[in-house]
């Protein structure tokens, strides 16, 4: 069965994209529109599996194109030039997801120690030294041995795309959740009926964390409307902050509900939750263990957004860009179908306007 040509292009850009810096759509835009012409020149006005492919081994190996577009640089110490950016990216994002996790068991641990305990700074350093001394080795293994033709993604790119799809921009479904959830869960909490629930040391807070959740829709419904800039970054990054302060206090407070509605059969009615922990006889309640769950991701997924944050926008800055400019909401295709286009009625107007001077100097 014959497969899509644009489909095998844009996997073919994937590929691409793993070697370029982050933000490089414009060049992404640009292979892709070469890719559908070369390919219509081969196929001769049409495009086919085998034109696409035929394109793609053409222009080359996707380092090797990644480079003569962007330049990597000389040789960054043991590293190939094409290899240092994907690596440097997926050694950030790897490092990045164990400070995640050690700052998420470090708030936890520090006011429950008997759940985690914290880890030590040393041992911390320890451990993201060897891991990245793994990867390395591991991806000079696998670069010695590894050999695949132009058209097929290599194991070495499935690994280092992890780098790229862990700093990908915030997709739009993503924003107008983000505006959802915290208008809809802001309400709930500062309603009089669920007031009633609260802990009395939750009470203290529970207006606090409405307002955050509040604070977190507008900056949801910021990136909706303009996409990934600075300002949006570094806003996301200081109410992550925010949260993760404010976590340290609430795991301390523990679980936020004393009571939950209950329906008798005639009326609505309070429950006592102390009541059914004392049912359940355990030394530590399930209500327990999910407000550990949940301030254990409340604080790695915020600690990963300044970690992404930090890492977007010197480059960002790099590139000159201020603090807002609206961005694109993935219409790569669109705008790269749009461009062929152009060329294509410029081309054509050419060719018109040759032959129709042609026609005139016979005549």
């Amino acid at each position: 069965m014959a497969r899509d040509p644009l489909k095998i292009i844009d996997q073919y850009l994937e590929r691409v994209k793993v070697y370029l810096p982050l933000n490089s759509e414009e060049t992404l835009m640009e292979i892709r529109t070469h890719l559908i012409e070369e390919a219509e020149n081969i196929g001769e006005g049409t495009m086919t599996e085998g034109s696409a492919l035929m394109a793609i081994e053409r222009l080359g190996d996707p380092k090797t194109v990644a480079n003569e577009y962007t330049g990597t640089g000389a040789k960054k110490g043991p590293l190939p030039k094409e290899y240092f950016q994907p690596v440097m990216r997926l050694i950030v994002a790897f490092v990045g997801v164990i400070i995640t996790f050690a700052a998420g068991a470090y708030i936890v641990g520090v006011f429950n120690p008997g759940l985690f305990s914290p880890i030590p700074l040393t041992t911390l350093l320890l451990t993201i030294g060897v891991n990245v001394i793994i990867i390395i080795v591991i991806f000079g293994i696998i670069t010695t041995f590894e050999s695949k033709s132009v058209a097929e993604k290599t194991v070495v790119e499935e690994v280092l795309s992890l780098g790229v799809e862990g700093f990908r921009p915030k997709p739009r479904s993503d924003a107008l959740g983000e505006v959802i959830f915290g208008v809809i869960f802001g309400i709930i909490l500062l309603l009089p009926q669920t007031y009633l629930l609260y802990s009395a040391a939750f009470r203290n807070v529970a207006a606090i964390v409405a307002v955050l959740l509040m604070v977190g829709a507008a900056k949801g419904a910021m990136f909706f409307y303009a996409g990934e800039n600075n300002l949006n970054l570094v806003f996301e990054a200081v109410l992550s902050a925010v949260w993760i302060v404010l976590a340290m206090a609430l795991i301390n407070i523990g679980w936020p509900l004393d009571y939950v509605w209950g329906f008798n059969g005639t009326q609505w009615q309070l429950i006592n939750l102390a009541y059914l922990e004392n049912l359940m006889g355990l030394p530590i309640t399930p209500f327990d263990v999910g407000w550990f769950v949940i301030i254990f991701i409340l604080v790695i997924s915020n600690t990963w957004k300044i970690i992404s944050a930090a890492v977007k926008v010197p480059v960002y800055l790099k590139e000159d860009k201020g603090l807002w400019w609206r961005g694109r909401w993935g219409e790569r295709k669109k705008i790269s179908d749009r461009r062929l286009r152009i060329r294509r009625e410029s081309r054509d107007e050419s060719r018109t306007y040759v032959s129709g001077s042609n026609d005139v100097g016979e005549n």
